[in-house]
């Protein structure tokens, strides 16, 4: 009898192992990852993940190469300029990227309980962060780089979340643990969700400034 597993976003069925692409089956083997269901699940999260993030830095790239709309502010909105905002995106990705690189090569060890606050799991299944609730970590506070130092560590942080793709395997199938100042301790698949959730609510914040029409 074909066993299945059943997750938000589909079905995956334990003999679907074979139809996965060839390099996501090496790595998952290299990794030394048995095929299950709960995999296939972990699988096709973070292939969706690593799309709507890759979209969402590629939005702010676009936007830092606008001198005119970075300059914009509206302080009836937020503090920040959008080019802050930018910043403060570039600065939380590069070292999430950082974080990333160093748990995909088996560096990062459980810290603490290993899983999220109820705060950051209230996070990733809303898939949003409330506005004005929450305080940059200061290593993202922006620091006054110049916009065009903004948009080329921005690309940057696009060509490093593109080089992802080739980790996903191995991305989804971790365990292993790093903390979040204020939201507990993330998986790597975790930390890939949150970048595209951070991104989202900043986002959002910028679309409003544009809007505002006494900025």
């Amino acid at each position: 009898m074909k066993e299945s597993h059943s997750a938000t976003h589909g079905h995956f069925d334990l003999d679907g192992f074979d139809q996965l692409p060839q390099e996501f089956r090496r790595a998952l083997a290299a990794y030394g990852c048995r095929p299950h269901g709960m995999i296939f699940s972990r699988i096709h999260r973070a292939t969706r993940a690593h799309a709507c993030t890759l979209a969402a830095v590629d939005e702010a790239c676009v936007l830092a190469d606008d001198p005119t709309k970075a300059a914009r502010r509206a302080d009836g909105v937020s503090s920040w300029t959008v080019q802050q905002h930018l910043e403060h995106l570039l600065l939380a990705d590069r070292a999430i990227t950082g974080v990333l690189r160093e748990m995909l090569k088996g560096r990062a060890q459980p810290a603490g309980p290993g899983r999220p606050t109820w705060v950051g799991y209230l996070v990733l299944l809303r898939g949003s962060i409330r506005r004005g609730k929450g305080r940059a970590p200061d290593l993202s506070v922006p620091t006054g780089l110049q916009l065009d130092e903004v948009a080329a560590g921005l690309r940057a942080v696009k060509d490093e979340v593109e080089a992802l793709e080739r980790a996903l395997p191995v991305l989804a199938a971790a365990t292993s643990t790093r903390r979040h100042p204020v939201l507990g301790d993330f998986t790597p698949l975790q930390w890939l969700q949150f970048v595209h959730i951070h991104h989202v609510h900043h986002g959002k914040i910028i679309e409003d400034i544009l809007i505002d029409q006494t900025g």
